[in-house]
């Protein structure tokens, strides 16, 4: 369901509709770690920015904080969200923010309390994120739009137009000067970050768009359609569309 590297990029998170989230040896490909407890299946995991924390988001409309080296739960959020789509950190780690329905709740990574709701989508939110500097959020919705928020205020800076069907995702660069979003029109577009300008879009084959991502240096894209192969672009900010470098086959990976 969902895949993440921690900081170091020595070990990975994994989510799966077994009700399991794993953690893995990046280098030997073996399990370190197996987080039990959600009641269903978990749709997204991320570990916290210094590696000692992971937080998983579940079908059960619960999101949980565990303790990356022993697997205790620390925290379980419950929600009026239908189904923890997503859950991520701020860069600090003392945030984590949850998409709740039609709007995305700011809470405390300790206590769970909220901090702050944000309103404005018409639709479901699918996904939300911190920029690199913690200072925006960014979410997408299923009303073809994705918005960005000013991470304190809770007010909405930017809406991002163009879309013909629901975003799935939407995430920064690592600069934090580009946004990319992935939507079920079996596109992808990035995005300026501060005119809310569609720089390129990049052409799905004939399948949903499901996630986005850039390379952590800025330079590629990554994305995942909802059944077909992975590919990997390269953003060239003046050109219509990036050239697709590499496609990703196949279900399982020998270490």
């Amino acid at each position: 369901m969902s895949a993440a590297f921690n900081s170091n990029g020595d070990k990975i998170i994994t989510a799966s509709s077994d009700k399991t989230a794993k953690v893995w040896n990046a280098i030997s490909g073996q399990c370190i770690l197996t987080l039990k407890g959600p009641a269903d299946s978990l749709w997204s995991v991320a570990f916290s920015p210094e590696g000692r924390q992971i937080i998983t988001a579940s079908h059960d409309k619960t999101a949980k904080v565990w303790d990356a080296n022993s697997g205790q739960c620390i925290l379980t959020i419950q929600g009026h969200f239908p189904g923890a789509w997503s859950a991520a950190f701020n860069p600090d780690g003392g945030k984590i923010i949850i998409p709740a329905f039609l709007t995305a709740e700011v809470l405390n990574a300790t206590s769970g309390k909220r901090i702050l709701t944000l309103h404005g989508h018409s639709g479901e939110v699918w996904s939300a994120a911190f920029s690199p500097n913690g200072d925006k959020v960014i979410t997408a919705s299923d009303d073809k739009t994705a918005k960005a928020w000013e991470a304190n205020s809770g007010r909405c800076i930017l809406t991002f137009e163009g879309h013909s069907r629901g975003v799935q995702s939407a995430a920064f660069s690592p600069d934090g000067a580009r946004i990319i979003t992935a939507s079920y029109d079996q596109t992808a577009k990035v995005w300026d970050a501060s005119s809310g300008q569609c720089i390129f879009t990049l052409q799905g084959d004939s399948d949903n768009v499901k996630s986005a991502e850039f390379s952590p240096d800025g330079a590629r894209i990554i994305i995942a359609p909802s059944t077909r192969p992975l590919r990997s672009g390269t953003p060239v900010p003046d050109s219509v569309s990036s050239p697709c470098k590499a496609i990703f086959r196949g279900l399982e990976c020998s270490m």
